[in-house]
C-alpha cells in the first residue's frame, strides 16, 4: 500500500467533502435564517425583508421573541417572483 502522507490524507478528505456537498448543497446553509441573514441571502435590505414578513408574502417562524425565515420559503418566493427577459 502506498504511504499515506498528511498532505495526501487532507486531499482525500477534501475530495470526499466536496463530493458530499455537491450531492447536498443545502447543507452549506442553515435552514432558518434571521432577518439579517435573510436580507443577505436575498440581496435586499433588512427593512425590505421585514416588509415581506409583515405583508405575509413570506412566512416567518417565531421562537420566543426571535423571528426567523425558512430558507426554503425564501427560495419559493424567489421562484414565484421570477420574470422573463424584458
Amino acid at each position: 500500500m502506498k504511504d499515506l502522507t498528511f498532505d495526501r490524507l487532507m486531499e482525500v478528505l477534501a475530495e470526499k467533502l466536496a463530493t458530499r456537498l455537491l450531492q447536498e448543497p443545502s447543507r452549506l446553509y442553515p435552514r432558518l435564517l434571521t432577518l439579517d441573514q435573510a436580507a443577505v441571502y436575498l440581496g435586499r435590505t433588512r427593512e425590505d425583508v421585514q416588509q415581506l414578513s409583515i405583508s405575509g408574502k413570506v412566512p416567518t417562524v417565531r421562537a420566543d421573541r426571535r423571528v426567523f425565515m425558512d430558507r426554503l420559503d425564501l427560495d419559493q418566493w424567489i421562484d414565484e417572483n421570477k420574470t422573463g427577459w424584458v
